[in-house]
């Protein structure tokens, strides 16, 4: 497979089909970042958590964590005897309950939006690179609203959960060392803990490299479903068939895509702080023309809220906006690179003579 034929046909589809955009978009909005979610700990923290590396420090560093749960909760106990509860307003329980009910029903919309976009994306790119038509959204929207979208929700839910449990259950055995700090005998804690150190190590390993495998997969399995037309547990075997039988050229296309990811987070950087000193611009014009317009009406204190007011919305317009099309337009090329990928790897045929991508037919 000739890889940077399909990244350069990907790169061509972004470019063409203004109507992909949309769905990048609605993709941007509604799938969970992944940057910055994951903590570390540094020394500082490990400082925290072991105030002393002298064997009085290490010995009683349990007793002074122990100490600190039993205040935390003996300040959170009089929530549960009824203190604090019934001096809250009448209004702001079910003000809460309704907060949160609204908050499932939004999450559940953003879900349902975000697989019937992913199905539509992988749909609209194999159409165009089939038959070189453009459709609408609205057509777009209707190829995305079927069955296969929720087949694409189930697959990946039934692929992630269970590794999830599994490195749950591992990071909970890697933690099982520091019990030796119960036998009050500082160097079975200290054995203890570099052990467990090393255990969650190779976990968080393990983790790293099974996760890009699951990611590969479901990028494959999910265009299956899609394309094929096959059911949850078929579309897993054939994924993971073409996956061990076409293992190099999909390992060459996870770098590809991982440096253009890479590319991407890096251009990100001046596109932000670009646009944070035009929102600034902006902001700040507006606060002195709101301030100057209400300058005769109100004191100046209200004059600086309703500038705030005026002002702060714009500045996340000018940023977030941008910011969300850029996003949209990266979502699009990758699920454009990895549907041409999937059809390289099954040797599906392209358009004919006259077809924005017939000058690259596929390759065997």
């Amino acid at each position: 497979m000739d890889h940077i034929r399909v990244v350069k046909r990907a790169w061509k589809v972004l470019w063409s089909y203004p109507t992909l955009w949309l769905f990048g978009v609605i993709l941007a909005v509604t799938t969970p970042s992944r940057g910055g979610s994951s903590y570390q700990f540094g020394r500082q923290d490990w400082g925290d958590l072991f105030p002393s590396v002298s064997p009085d420090g290490l010995r009683f560093a349990p007793q002074q964590l122990l100490r600190a749960l039993r205040q935390v909760l003996a300040e959170l106990s009089p929530l549960f005897r009824g203190r604090i509860v019934p001096m809250l307003p009448n209004w702001l329980v079910p003000l809460l309950v309704g907060l949160a009910c609204l908050s499932l029903v939004l999450m559940l919309i953003a879900l349902i939006v975000r697989y019937v976009s992913m199905t539509a994306l992988i749909k609209l790119v194999d159409a165009y690179a089939r038959t070189g038509e453009k459709l609408r959204f609205g057509n777009g929207w209707r190829l995305g609203w079927s069955r296969q979208a929720w087949h694409l929700f189930l697959i990946t839910v039934l692929v992630t959960l269970p590794i999830f449990l599994m490195f749950l259950l591992l990071f909970s055995l890697a933690a099982l060392p520091l019990l030796g700090w119960l036998s009050r005998v500082t160097f079975i804690g200290v054995l203890g803990t570099l052990t467990a150190i090393g255990l969650f190590l190779m976990v968080i390993l393990a983790a790293t490299v099974i996760s890009v495998v699951v990611r590969v997969l479901l990028q494959l399995v999910w265009r299956t479903c899609a394309l094929e037309d096959l059911g949850v547990l078929p579309a897993i075997g054939q994924g993971w068939e073409m996956l061990s039988k076409k293992l190099k050229d999909v390992g060459l296309m996870w770098l590809l895509a991982f440096g253009i990811n890479l590319g991407y987070r890096l251009l990100l950087v001046p596109i932000i702080l670009l646009l944070m000193a035009v929102g600034g611009i902006v902001a700040g014009l507006a606060l002195l023309l709101t301030q100057r317009l209400v300058s005769l009406l109100v004191s100046s204190q209200i004059r600086w809220v309703l500038g705030g007011l005026v002002s702060a919305p714009l500045f996340l317009i000018v940023v977030i906006l941008p910011l969300l099309f850029v996003a949209g337009l990266h979502q699009v090329f990758l699920s454009s690179l990895w549907t041409l990928t999937y059809r390289e790897l099954t040797i599906i045929p392209t358009v004919s003579s006259g077809a924005p991508l017939s000058a690259e037919p596929a390759a065997a």
